[in-house]
């Protein structure tokens, strides 16, 4: 037939994993952040600055405690 042309035909291929590297990366990692330590203080720190909706926010808050008078 003229119309077989259109269709498609499938092929078997194996399913595979299509890098080898994936394996590497993820033993690698161990489940750790790789840019930043583990402690509270620096992932304080990490997540304020890499964070601008956070750092405004807080920015404002302080700057309007500051503000105010004390007596």
């Amino acid at each position: 037939m003229a119309w077989n042309f259109f269709r498609r035909v499938d092929e078997a291929v194996p399913e595979r994993k299509a890098s080898a590297a994936g394996r590497v990366v993820a033993w690698g990692a161990a489940g750790r952040v790789a840019w930043s330590p583990r402690d509270t203080v620096s992932l304080t720190r990490t997540g304020f600055s890499g964070n601008p909706v956070g750092f405004r926010a807080v920015k404002l808050i302080a700057e309007a405690a500051a503000a105010l008078p004390l007596v």
